[in-house]
């Protein structure tokens, strides 16, 4: 397969991936209530460890999605290498894993081939990794659906999973093949998603946002999840509400993620995909400098995602000396783990301090 897509915009997918998924990690899993008490919204910045940010399993997969593409030959053949891949990336004991994609691993493991690997999941694991496949194939709509369809029926076989995915997907192209889109042509290419009844009605709730000018919440109100709590992991609430937060803001890159990370929940991925589609419709250069300068990423430094872009748009293939051999991606896992931990036992503590001091 000829991968068509720029290395510019390659590059912005990737970067607008790993910084998007960097901000709203340190935040991922609070409610809103709770971001704004703590004021991490007003003050947006990388948390996750002394002022820096790392990602998390959204621009890992990501790479992944690079590494096969860079050496598929068939859309089943991508598909292989994918779960491959993801049988190494499982057995590294990556923190965070979603649970569809954990029983998926896991059955790729015991010998289950990839075209029965996935489990009937409607999460939005799929769609968290799907917009470079856009950005690789802007101008094959047949291609880019039948990549999309098979790593994304590897974890997770639900319709709704794929027509999540698939959303991400066409609009990467689209902003991939004319930067300036304007908003109604993006709902005409949401909904142009085939055979999928349920992501109509999702579609429908975003035009009903723009039409009355809604909050985030009130759309996740609409869509049917619990604003108080946050944008949950279901495909058909997170990937709307990373949508419509683009389109609100004109994919404006700091907005988008300010008011993703001010809905709280899933922050992690609904800023990793807001952040690919924004960095390929406005380019690197509006990505605050300061989120891609404090990035504190290893062995996959920041500076390696340009190279992977390169390659992938010279059609080389991308191995692991750019995207890390097994024994670094180990250690650097236990590292990513250990700061997780120490999130959850300092959060209650951060959480009681911000209430003494604004008691």
């Amino acid at each position: 397969m000829q991968i068509k897509g720029s290395q510019e915009t390659i590059h912005a997918c990737l970067l607008g991936t790993a910084v998007g998924d960097a901000i709203g990690l340190s935040c991922e899993g609070m409610p809103p209530w709770m971001i704004k008490r703590l004021a991490r919204a007003s003050e947006l910045k990388h948390r996750f460890l002394f002022g820096r940010g790392m990602w998390s399993d959204d621009t890992e997969h990501a790479l992944m999605i690079a590494q096969a593409l860079s050496t598929a030959e068939s859309p089943d053949d991508f598909a292989k290498r994918f779960a491959r891949l993801l049988k190494g990336w499982f057995l590294r004991l990556p923190a965070g894993i979603g649970f569809a994609t954990l029983r998926s691993a896991a059955k790729l493991l015991v010998g289950f081939p990839h075209t029965r690997s996935g489990v009937f999941s409607a999460g939005n694991g799929p769609a968290m990794r799907a917009a470079l496949i856009g950005a690789c194939f802007p101008h094959d709509q047949a291609l880019s659906r039948e990549l999309c369809r098979t790593h994304t029926q590897t974890t997770h076989t639900d319709p709704k999973a794929l027509a999540a995915s698939l959303a991400i997907t066409e609009l990467a192209a689209l902003f991939s093949r004319d930067a300036h889109s304007p908003c109604a042509e993006q709902v005409e290419t949401l909904r142009a998603i085939p055979d999928a009844p349920e992501w109509q009605a999702c579609v429908s709730a975003i035009e009903k946002a723009l039409a009355g000018q809604f909050s985030l919440s009130r759309l996740i109100d609409e869509l049917g999840g619990q604003s108080a709590k946050g944008v949950s992991g279901y495909a058909l609430h997170s990937v709307p509400v990373a949508i419509y937060a683009g389109m609100r803001a004109d994919w404006n890159f700091e907005a988008t993620i300010h008011s993703l990370v001010e809905a709280g929940g899933d922050t992690d991925t609904t800023a990793a995909m807001a952040g690919a589609l924004s960095g390929i419709r406005n380019g690197c250069e509006q990505i605050p400098s300061e989120w891609i300068e404090e990035l504190a990423e290893w062995p996959v430094r920041r500076e390696r995602l340009a190279k992977i872009a390169e390659r992938l748009a010279a059609n080389e293939p991308v191995g692991g000396e750019l995207t890390g051999r097994p024994w670094e991606l180990c250690l650097r896992n236990v590292v990513f783990t250990i700061v997780v931990l120490g999130h959850v036992l300092v959060r209650p503590m951060l959480f009681a301090g911000a209430c003494l001091r604004r008691s």
